[in-house]
């Protein structure tokens, strides 16, 4: 085996039957043992046919392969002479009329190789001749059975055979054919041992093969002292007879096929064991983190119901093992194996998740921005899933609701996501997360989207320039959001590396990219991304006065003072408890430290009031910059009246306008809440000058200019 070979390692394995006891893995060697241990008793005067039955994937073919193991290992065992073992596989001959003559070709090649062994037999001498007398004679019939419409020669050859059984009055044909294969029967029996002939996965044959091989063991190759183990699955024979024939598929089996033997299901102990140990090798071989703890959750949650035979495991085990290794670090290793059951055991399940992943994620906006409630939306998601083939099965239904705990919410009528909830999912690359399911589907990372190798190593980094140049390119590409998100989760090796301020600032000074590029929620939601980033970094620092430090620090950034200022917000005493749940009391910043950090945003503030850019740097940000000056200064009455300047010039009025405006997705004129705006300037004034720009410059006003002015004028007082 190459070093390639052995690095794959045994999970890659092509679905090829066992040949070897030392290779069983689910105990069939006993029951093959105790197979050929009847028919070694077995009376040799008459011809018996076996019929080993199974569902396909269950082992059938591993089972023949041990009981030929054990004819030869008893008959050494107890002084018997071994069998005469032929493996006749009908797969290979194509046509009908081979099936005839190749079979007694096969014997004849085990005869005369028997008969060499013994230094040249009469017995053996005679069966060969015989063998090759009756094949020619067959050739004719063969040739009928070949030829014509389809099924007639077939027709005539089962009259012939019946006209045999039911002992007619022969013409002279039949009666050479009869008594040449009385002939070859008599020398057979003469044999010291018996033959054996071994024929597999008949129920994968087309019906007029199968049927020619069931005539064939049962009419014209009955030979004594020869015993036919045929492995099928019963229900796919059944029907075939059926279509071919027309008759009843279960009588004409009983009549063909004698003794039975049933594979019994693999004992839920082994297969669970063989399931384990196949997977763990697979995922350590790909580098995916798994215990065997995960493995045991999966089996529970349905896994071991999809998982039932020798073939599925081989099926499961080889395909994780062939994309496992395209997600390495990119997913949860415990989903990817339940999504992975699902593509190769409920294929078109697999298909209804990939294609609606709005309806297994679970985020509400997208539902609610169309006017659905929670009992119209899981309405909805039971139409879509009438009709899917497995997905009534209560085994697929409990593996989807652990792997998209969504589901379980909409089969309740409820739609949403709590944060804390999307951030758990989030944090260990669940499928329920919008982050991370596209890698589920894709094998890889989606384009746009960041790589988690790419997110460690700059977590990991120490240089902030490196740090700052990131960021900005990742802004400029327009993932600056999504790379924060990202960080989110490690920030532990932000604390590591001590590059706290390094990444607050860089995020917060590129902030106002994420607000200005169009006005949809989604960039709002961005700019929510570096409120979050902001808190997980301060949450990562030991203490109050660390904190205040850092966030001081901030406030000598002009760029990215909108989202500092929203920070410091929601930090501050009165909203801390509501806007947000931290497992901190109420010295996560001490009042002290807390006042130091608002009196460095007020001069940060003043100072740029007085270089007359505040509300030009902070753009859509500026209500929030006004809020927490109001909320930090001593002079209730100064952000009130840096308000009334702006008023006082058209650039001004909608630069103020802009940083009050409420954005939705795909609507260019914002909503107003004028009581907001109440609190800084007299609403009246401010209509009456919105009034007079209106009606006076409305040829020279740009498209979003009048958007703002008609989205102020549509307002009320009280709502948006």
């Amino acid at each position: 085996m190459s070093n390639e070979e052995q690095a794959v390692g045994p999970s890659i394995l092509d679905d090829q039957p066992i040949r070897s006891i030392s290779d069983d893995l689910y105990g069939y060697a006993r029951l093959a043992e105790h197979a050929v241990g009847f028919l070694s008793i077995h009376s040799r005067s008459r011809s018996v046919v076996v019929g080993i039955q199974g569902p396909w994937g269950s082992g059938k073919s591993s089972l023949m392969n041990l009981m030929q193991i054990q004819l030869c290992s008893m008959s050494r065992q107890s002084a018997r002479r071994p069998p005469i073992v032929v493996e006749f596989n009908p797969w290979h001959y194509h046509r009908v009329d081979q099936l005839l003559t190749r079979l007694f070709r096969e014997l004849t090649v085990k005869l005369r190789a028997h008969g060499s062994k013994l230094g040249g037999s009469a017995v053996v001498d005679r069966a060969v001749a015989g063998l090759a007398a009756f094949s020619k004679l067959l050739e004719p019939a063969a040739a009928l059975a070949a030829s014509g419409p389809e099924g007639k020669g077939l027709a005539m050859l089962a009259g012939i055979f019946g006209a045999i059984m039911r002992r007619r009055p022969p013409v002279d044909e039949d009666e050479a054919l009869e008594a040449t294969r009385h002939e070859v029967s008599e020398a057979l029996a003469g044999l010291d041992r018996r033959v054996v002939v071994f024929v597999d996965d008949i129920d994968r044959l087309e019906p007029d093969r199968l049927t020619m091989i069931l005539k064939l063991v049962r009419l014209t190759a009955s030979f004594d002292n020869v015993t036919y183990v045929l492995a099928y699955d019963r229900g796919e024979v059944e029907g075939a007879i059926t279509a071919a024939l027309g008759v009843s598929g279960q009588a004409y089996l009983e009549k063909i096929v004698q003794v039975v033997l049933d594979l019994p299901p693999l004992d839920p102990a082994v297969r669970r064991r063989v399931l384990v140990n196949r997977l763990m090798e697979t995922v350590t071989a790909a580098g995916l983190g798994l215990e065997a703890t995960d493995v045991d959750h999966l089996l529970d949650a349905g896994l071991s119901e999809l998982v039932q035979t020798p073939r599925d495991i081989v099926r499961y085990t080889s395909g994780i093992g062939l994309t496992s290794g395209l997600v390495q670090g990119e997913v949860n290793a415990r989903d990817f194996l339940g999504v992975e059951a699902l593509r190769i055991h409920a294929p078109r399940v697999y298909g209804l998740i990939r294609d609606n992943p709005l309806f297994f994620l679970g985020p509400a906006n997208a539902f609610e921005d169309q006017g659905f409630d929670g009992a119209e939306v899981a309405e909805r998601f039971r139409e879509l899933c009438v009709g899917v083939e497995d997905m009534g099965r209560p085994s697929v239904n409990r593996l989807v609701d652990d792997l998209l705990p969504a589901v379980m919410r909409l089969r309740n009528d409820v739609t949403v996501y709590d944060g804390p909830r999307l951030n758990t999912l989030r944090q260990h690359r669940r499928l329920g997360s919008h982050v991370f399911f596209p890698r589920y589907f894709l094998f890889g990372v989606p384009h746009g989207e960041i790589a988690e190798s790419e997110v460690s190593r700059l977590a990991s980094t120490s240089d902030p320039a490196s740090i700052d140049a990131a960021m900005g390119r990742y802004a400029d590409d327009g993932v600056g959001g999504k790379l924060l998100e990202r960080l989110l989760d490690h920030t532990d090796a932000i604390r590591a590396a001590g590059t706290q301020a390094p990444w607050l600032s860089a995020a917060q000074r590129v902030s106002k990219s994420f607000t200005d590029q169009s006005p949809d929620y989604l960039h709002r939601y961005d700019w929510q991304r570096v409120e979050d980033f902001g808190m997980a970094i301060l949450d990562s620092l030991p203490g109050g006065a660390e904190r205040a430090e850092l966030l001081s620090k901030m406030c000598a950034h002009t760029e990215g003072l909108a989202a500092h200022s929203d920070l410091i917000r929601l930090l501050s005493n009165n909203t801390m408890s509501a806007a947000r749940e931290l497992p901190h009391d109420t010295e996560f910043i001490s009042r002290e430290h807390f006042t130091k950090v608002q009196d460095a945003l007020v001069e940060r503030i003043q100072a740029e009031v007085g270089n007359r850019g505040l509300a030009k740097s902070t753009g859509r940000g500026l209500s929030t910059v006004l809020y927490a000056w109001r909320e930090a200064t001593d002079d209730i009455f100064e952000p009130a009246a840096f308000a009334r300047t702006l008023i006082a010039t058209d650039g001004g009025l909608f630069q103020l306008l802009e940083g009050f405006g409420h954005y939705q997705e795909s609507e260019l004129q914002p909503r107003f809440r004028r009581k907001d705006m109440s609190n800084f300037v007299d609403v009246a004034k401010l209509e009456s000058r919105v009034r007079e720009i209106r009606d006076s410059r409305d040829a020279t006003l740009s498209a979003s200019q009048r958007a703002l002015l008609d989205g102020y004028l549509a307002a009320d007082l009280d709502t948006l």
